[in-house]
């Protein structure tokens, strides 16, 4: 009989979690809180997507508080990287802007599509960091 109950309960809890994973509690969409509502390229709301994503790593299932990452150089390495690419996507990335609308305001294209290139390799390289921690990013 308790055997029967509990799977009664199991059922009932897989049908509570399959409503809300559908509906409220969605794990399959990227919310990007980043970008404004409004067309975005691809190449745009991909960054944004991944950066998201690990901006939700970080703050929400606070990894440093759950993993033991000096246990040794690999997960060392990782945390690190984590650290790095959240510091630059929180604090390096959205001033970056302020640089765009000084050289801008001063009229110097060439100036600001060689930082235009320099700002494209910059995201690339830190997507890549991204890319290559991915399989250490659960809790």
């Amino acid at each position: 009989m308790l055997e029967s109950n509990s799977r009664i309960v199991r059922f009932f809890q897989n049908i509570k979690y399959w409503f809300l994973h559908r509906t409220f509690k969605r794990f399959d969409i990227v919310k990007l809180k980043t970008l404004k509502p409004g067309y975005h390229d691809i190449d745009t709301r991909m960054l944004h997507a991944c950066f998201n994503l690990l901006t939700q790593y970080v703050e929400c299932e606070k990894p440093f508080d759950f993993i033991e990452w000096d246990h040794d150089e690999v997960h060392r390495h990782v945390a690190s990287e984590i650290k790095y690419l959240y510091h630059w996507w929180k604090e390096v990335y959205p001033n970056r802007y302020k640089t765009e609308a000084s050289i801008l305001k001063d009229h110097e294209y060439k100036r600001w599509m060689e930082w235009e290139n320099v700002c494209e390799e910059e995201d690339k390289q830190n997507l890549i960091r991204l890319m290559e921690i991915r399989p250490y990013l659960w809790t």
